[in-house]
């Protein structure tokens, strides 16, 4: 997944307080962070500040000019160069991308054995700037595979020296054992893109959840439902269920959370496998309806 750095910039630049909380910790950082919230992207791009703020070898960080910096910013960017770099080195470690003191692992492309190979010998060299840092984007797809899980825990209690960046739609799919060894950074949900809680779709997943009918209407209006619709309703869920299980309950969604209360682990697993749906190129339509109807008998079932 390549972005630019002017979105990199952007997110470092902007006075917001969990960018602030990014240059705090920084400064004294948690040797796992867990980034939590907000889209895919937002999260993707708030692992690699941080990386930026950790690696930076000048006062000013980040300076965007150290060789650390320039280790890691042509990653960033699109470029021939470093699409033949990540092609070669997943050839050699899987999905494992080595980026100056950076392992970069994408938890959807799957982990493996020789992923976790790959990063227990890359805490072990010396690094080359300062810390070796180790970021798995998407972590909650792979913490359900138990070996690959334990594998990674062990590693993570034997290289004390090296800092884990995690990121994941909502903390409550990972286990306590993660949790507990972790500082969490929420970022926001209203700013993601896309996240609308006034689509139109929202609206009818609500009205749906209620009162059971209207939905599958729209489903098969001559509009049909499309991957920016997805999204948002995907974004919106989570959004909801983030505040029903933090019990800061504002949104029309999350009220119905909080009125039927289903098993948050339940929510969280419904609609993470609609997300993983939406990635794997499925058919719009399909997920929303599925996201829609399984939500639908677990908030009715529950309420019994």
């Amino acid at each position: 997944m390549y972005h630019s750095m002017e979105a990199l910039h952007t997110i470092l630049t902007t006075p917001s307080p969990h960018i602030r909380t990014l240059f705090h910790l920084a400064q004294s950082p948690p040797q796992v962070l867990i980034i939590e919230g907000g889209s895919e992207e937002a999260r993707f791009l708030t692992s690699f500040a941080y990386t930026l703020l950790l690696s930076c070898m000048s006062s000013s960080r980040p300076c965007y000019s150290c060789d650390a910096c320039l280790s890691i910013t042509p990653y960033i960017n699109a470029s021939q160069e470093y699409a033949s770099l990540e092609k070669k080195q997943k050839q050699e470690h899987g999905v494992a991308v080595i980026i100056g003191d950076v392992l970069y692992l994408n938890g959807k492309e799957g982990v493996y054995s020789k992923q976790i190979t790959s990063l227990k010998k890359h805490v072990s060299d010396q690094p080359k700037f300062k810390k070796h840092i180790v970021i798995i984007e998407e972590f909650q797809a792979i913490y359900s595979i138990k070996e690959i899980a334990n594998a990674l825990l062990k590693t993570m209690e034997e290289s004390s020296h090296a800092l884990f960046v995690l990121t994941a739609p909502e903390r409550n799919s990972l286990a306590h054992t993660i949790l507990s060894r972790a500082f969490i950074l929420t970022l926001p949900f209203r700013t993601s893109l896309s996240c609308t809680v006034e689509n139109t779709w929202v609206d009818a997943l609500i009205s749906f959840l209620k009162e059971g009918n209207g939905w599958f209407a729209k489903s098969m209006s001559k509009d049909g439902c499309s991957s920016e619709d997805v999204s948002a309703l995907v974004l919106a869920c989570t959004a909801a269920l983030c505040e029903y299980r933090h019990g800061t309950v504002q949104s029309p969604l999350a009220q119905l959370f909080a009125h039927y209360m289903p098993p948050v682990f339940l929510c969280t697993q419904i609609i993470q496998e609609a997300e993983q749906a939406f990635h794997s190129h499925i058919n719009p339509l399909l997920i929303a309806d599925t996201l829609a109807t399984r939500l639908y008998t677990l908030l009715h079932s529950s309420h019994r």
